[in-house]
């Protein structure tokens, strides 16, 4: 459990947020205010963090004084090189906190010792193999200022050693991995960040280096040190920072302007196949989607391919792209299994429809019931009708052998209902006029406007709406390769017009609004305006005024 200790840069980039929280203006002696005292906390848990990842690394060099063997000397470098790292960064955050407060003080001896111990393993780590510790280096004696700004390069030398360790690592992980365009980005900045905190602490050495001579005792030894860390810094950085930048720019949401219609476009066409009951239950309305299908499919297949980066890299788009791949492989897997159910229990259904609206007409011819020719045969053809498109829609050669059954329907029942055409006539209402909405004048312009192109020679007698509100429909239909957005609400008017000196024929108008277009109305005939009327279609002149 504590040997994963030194791979958890994490923690210590939640102290910086935590230190950064509590201000970073040096405070003032006296008592710690709630934000120090919390910094305080975590300072002394990243201190012991440091202290188990330098006692690991100590006891991975063994007892005694002496350089350890090759593999030995191997091990501990890499278990020293978190604590090596990460030690400046609690000192330095350590002095934004009031210096004379005891704990402050506690803390600061604390991280001395650790440094200290750290100090003789390096030491011990870079000694010939067997030999003693290290005597006092040779060269011109520095005094004691000197001294301190040689201490200082040597700790910011070893910290640049740390960085540069972990950074080679990240880059032995890079080099091997595939697809880099994969690699997590996280990783990859925290890499970069890695590096440029590297250069920023090489910087450091260097100025206090650069102010001592060059002969001084110990000088020499630490310009090595620098170096050959800095080297390790070159070649492990030109592996790092360009895989970094171009996996930035892959998933830079700006790279990707239409992911938001993209989104929308799949969520849209996955709930169109959500809660296959209630659509089934509507065949004409379950056949555009059965129509649909394939194309929705291929965009989903599109876009999961478009995405796959994002979603890979855990970014925020990534989640809503996977989110929404989900839904959509969710909601469609439902739908295939209705569409096979339905698909096999059609012909059942069709043959039951068919056999009720011909059993309704004979009933009503035989017994010369007109009003079943309102209300009651038309509805059973109508089913029919609906399940001959949506059968169309599962199966076209099954479906273009129940279209021949339904027009041989369809003309046995109007055979059945010529016998009654007059008392059809006679029995029939006009329709209801429930709609209210403020656009209702503009409504009956449009209606009354589209016959009158249609049939400009015959008198409109009037126009009803027999439903009281619009039902709005929000899809996407796909053009050749481009997908457009449909969003429109749909009203039926019955227009009703003269036929004859003492007909009139309801004729229905499709009403539609276009919300993609501020609302625009457009208006078309449902029947052929040069086609007689049926009875059901047809009342008295008087019935209409």
């Amino acid at each position: 459990m504590t040997a994963s200790v030194s791979r958890c840069p994490r923690v210590f980039l939640l102290l910086v947020a935590l230190a950064l929280g509590a201000g970073a203006v040096r405070a003032s002696a006296g008592d710690l205010d709630a934000a120090q005292s919390k910094t305080l906390a975590s300072l002394v848990a990243a201190a012991e963090r440091i202290e188990t990842n330098v006692r690991l690394a100590e006891e991975a060099a063994g007892p005694g004084t002496g350089r350890p063997s090759e593999s030995k000397v191997r091990l501990a470098k890499t278990r020293l090189a978190s604590p090596v790292a990460h030690l400046a960064e609690v000192r330095g955050m350590l002095a934004a906190l009031p210096a004379d407060h005891a704990d402050v003080v506690a803390l600061g001896r604390r991280l001395d010792a650790v440094g200290a111990r750290i100090t003789a393993l390096t030491a011990r780590l870079d000694g010939a193999p067997g030999a003693p510790a290290p005597t006092a280096p040779a060269g011109t004696k520095l005094d004691y200022r000197q001294e301190k700004e040689l201490a200082d390069a040597r700790f910011y030398a070893r910290e640049v050693e740390g960085l540069a360790t972990a950074l080679e690592a990240l880059a032995a992980e890079v080099d091997a991995a595939a697809d880099k365009d994969a690699f997590d980005h996280r990783r990859l900045r925290d890499g970069v960040a890695t590096a440029d905190k590297a250069r920023e602490r090489a910087q450091l050495a260097r100025t206090r280096l650069d102010a001592l001579p060059a002969d001084g005792a110990g000088v020499r030894d630490v310009v090595e040190q620098l170096a050959k860390a800095t080297a390790a810094l070159d070649r492990a950085e030109p592996r790092v920072r360009p895989v970094s930048t171009r996996v930035e720019g892959l998933i830079d949401p700006a790279a990707h302007p239409s992911f938001p219609t993209d989104l929308r476009r799949v969520q849209d066409l996955a709930r169109r196949f959500s809660d296959p009951a209630t659509l089934f239950a509507r065949p004409r309305r379950a056949a555009e989607v059965v129509t649909d299908a394939p194309a929705a499919v291929e965009e989903h297949a599109r876009f999961v391919a478009a995405y796959r980066l994002l979603v890979l890299q855990g970014t925020r788009e990534g989640e809503q792209a996977a989110g929404a791949s989900r839904y959509f492989e969710e909601s469609h897997r439902a739908f295939a299994a209705a569409a096979a159910e339905a698909k096999a229990g059609m012909p059942r259904a069709i043959d039951e429809a068919v056999a009720a609206a011909v059993a309704l007409a004979e009933q009503a011819a035989a017994e010369g019931k007109p009003a079943f020719f309102l209300e009651g045969v038309p509805q059973r053809v109508a089913q029919v009708e609906d399940l001959v498109v949506l059968q169309t829609a599962l199966d076209a050669a099954a479906g273009a052998a129940s279209a021949r059954r339904l027009e041989a329907l369809r003309a046995d029942v109007a055979q059945r209902r010529d016998r009654l055409r007059a008392q059809i006539i006679a029995t029939n209402d006009p329709p209801p006029d429930r709609y209210r909405g403020d656009d209702r004048a503009a409504l009956l312009e449009a209606a009354t406007a589209a016959w009158k192109k249609a049939r400009p020679d015959v008198e409109v007698v009037g126009v009803r709406i027999p439903s009281a509100t619009w039902e709005r429909d929000v899809l996407w239909r796909r053009q050749g390769r481009t997908w457009y957005l449909i969003d429109r609400s749909h009203l039926q008017a019955i227009v009703l017009v003269r036929h004859g000196p003492d007909l009139v024929a309801m004729q229905p108008v499709d009403l539609w609004r276009d919300h993609l277009k501020d609302g625009a109305l457009a208006a078309t005939l449902l029947f052929d305006p040069a086609a007689e009327p049926a009875p059901e279609h047809l009342l008295p002149a008087e019935k209409a005024r």
